[in-house]
């Protein structure tokens, strides 16, 4: 990829069946345009009429980028090339908006169709244009995110950003204390991709509710802090790249400085994500919080506040979100299951090279991709670390604790 002309080249091969008598041998190099209709390969769009739609040179189509066949010929018969598919935002803004479609789709698995027309370049100017082709490109066969961990250290007591060490329950202010899950992902092909600004909104497979009790423990006695019930939502969380996202990993490092003092500063501000090329699986760290309005659609009215006493450097999440991991994977172990499959859609900054594709223009979505979970999620407790009461105070909820309706 080089961003100074906007240009991301794919190497791929290409296979067809001719039923032609004809052939063509040592015509050399072939250069088409390559066109992509964004609507038309919608993934919800049935198969048939996708091809259909985006078959034809339309109003929608955009033109995305040139496609070369270093040595194109024709014979009788299975026939397959070597292709290069040279994708071009120097093309303009709907140039952008549809590459960026095209591999949030590929990289989500979804075939796809390009409209190819062409030849172009030739010397006889009337050869120019004379065929309009299309070619099916298949999704990745394995998702981008592959799976995923809950586990106490990241979703109960969560990392200080700025230190790296696990927070202190007085220190849990969003900016400060970060809590999330452990994303495990690789990239398709032999190339690294780098990501940043990652949003991704995760969701269940159905609309998920529960009533739930919370105890405080403050000394020996346990103390019946709050009852609620959580309404229908299929909301899960948010999850995003955000700096201190790496104090999981204090062996990471992306090209930090050989001094310590200095890598662990860059490691904690960094919120770039690399997936090496196959077959390498990475594992990185990603922030959970709620969606816009989840608390609005889970909570009971006038209850969307931090959870604990109102204090949000306890907990600056509501109710609901507080106990939503832990309700997930009580729900989950009770139908023997050992992972909680959701669906995330989201977007992110892709960079290829030094080729990059802003956020506003590239988003893919992950299906069922299953986050595990560990008995900390189950047998939820965490202690103050310090403050007058020591480890006497202590906020615990269990599967015990929650109530799910009648199947």
């Amino acid at each position: 990829g080089d961003n100074a002309t906007g240009v991301l080249t794919v190497a791929s091969r290409v296979s067809f069946f001719s039923r032609s008598s004809l052939e063509l041998v040592q015509m050399g190099a072939l250069r088409v345009h390559a066109y992509y209709d964004a609507g038309a390969n919608d993934p919800a769009v049935p198969a048939a009429e996708r091809r259909a739609r985006a078959g034809r040179l339309s109003s929608s189509s955009v033109r995305v980028g040139t496609v070369l066949l270093p040595d194109y010929e024709l014979r009788v018969g299975y026939n397959e090339l070597e292709e290069q598919i040279h994708f071009d935002q120097s093309l303009g803004v709907e140039a952008q908006e549809a590459i960026g479609h095209f591999f949030g789709r590929w990289l989500s698995g979804y075939e796809q169709t390009l409209l190819c027309v062409g030849p172009v370049g030739n010397e006889a100017a009337f050869l120019d244009n004379i065929s309009v082709t299309t070619t099916e490109v298949l999704g990745v066969p394995t998702p981008l995110f592959t799976g995923g961990l809950m586990a106490e250290e990241h979703t109960v007591r969560g990392w200080d950003v700025t230190t790296g060490a696990s927070c202190d329950t007085f220190q849990q202010q969003t900016g400060r204390c970060v809590k999330g899950a452990v994303v495990y992902g690789k990239a398709p092909g032999r190339r690294s991709l780098l990501f940043r600004d990652l949003v991704y909104d995760a969701f269940f497979d159905a609309p998920f509710e529960y009533s739930a009790t919370m105890r405080v423990h403050a000394g020996p006695l346990p103390i019946k802090f709050a009852s609620f019930a959580c309404r229908p939502s299929d909301k899960f969380a948010r999850l995003r790249s955000v700096p201190g996202m790496w104090a999981f990993a204090p062996g990471h490092n992306h090209s930090y400085s050989p001094d310590p003092a200095v890598a662990q500063r860059q490691r904690l501000a960094d919120s770039t994500v690399v997936l090496e090329g196959r077959p390498t699986e990475g594992a990185f760290f990603l922030a959970a919080e709620p969606q816009p309005g989840q608390a609005n659609e889970t909570d009971p009215p006038g209850r969307t506040g931090p959870c604990v006493l109102g204090l949000k450097d306890v907990d600056p999440f509501d109710c609901c979100f507080t106990t939503r991991f832990t309700a997930a994977a009580c729900y989950y172990q009770a139908r023997g299951e050992d992972s909680i499959p959701i669906t995330a859609s989201g977007n992110a900054t892709l960079v290829v090279d030094d080729w990059e594709l802003p956020a506003a223009n590239f988003g893919a979505t992950i299906a069922r991709v299953p986050i595990g979970f560990t008995s900390a999620l189950t047998d939820f407790r965490v202690g103050i670390n310090g403050g007058p009461l020591g480890r006497q105070f202590f906020l615990e909820f269990t599967c015990e604790d929650i109530a799910f309706p009648p199947a």
